[in-house]
């Protein structure tokens, strides 16, 4: 079996993003972020205006409580952008011919073949931890943090059951 695709900086950048919200590390941070922050910085605006500016309690506990609220719903969508933008950022810098362009992906008994621009890599099935589909993409986990992209819209429905397939026996 022979599969040719093209990986680009959006397959790139929705790789990680999906990567940062499955990593149980990275889920922890972003919640403690996303609960944590918000709740300790409530507390610091209300006593700021309760007790440096000694203004009514009612006014800071409403003031205090809409940040945490809405800092609350705006969080996933800065954090979101912002690992966008440090992805970008990323891979614009130096040579990513290899991560980037145009691949082709053999099978041939156990041995799956990734050969792009510049590099060839070889694998052993057995060196697949892990499978997981998103909507987009096909990731093949090396490990927990190496991986190989294959962007789905290059596949048929019977290519991609029958790669699945074989990588999951």
């Amino acid at each position: 079996m022979e599969i040719r695709y093209t990986i680009t900086e959006e397959d790139y950048i929705q790789f990680n993003l999906y990567h940062i919200e499955e990593s149980a590390s990275l889920r922890k941070q972003f919640q403690m972020l996303r609960l944590y922050l918000p709740l300790l910085m409530a507390v610091v605006i209300f006593l700021v205006g309760t007790q440096v500016l000694k203004q009514p309690a009612l006014y800071w506990v409403v003031v205090a409580v809409l940040y945490a609220v809405g800092w609350f719903v705006i969080y996933p969508r800065l954090y979101k952008k912002s690992i966008r933008k440090n992805v970008v950022k990323m891979a614009r810098e130096g040579d990513n011919t290899s991560v980037f362009g145009d691949k082709t992906l053999e099978i041939a008994g156990d041995k799956i073949t990734i050969s792009g621009q510049d590099t060839t890599e070889i694998i052993d099935k057995t060196a697949i931890k892990e499978i997981k589909q998103k909507k987009d993409l096909l990731i093949l986990y090396n490990s927990s943090v190496s991986a190989h992209i294959i962007p789905t819209r290059y596949l048929t429905d019977s290519e991609l059951a029958t790669l699945t397939a074989f990588l999951k026996k």
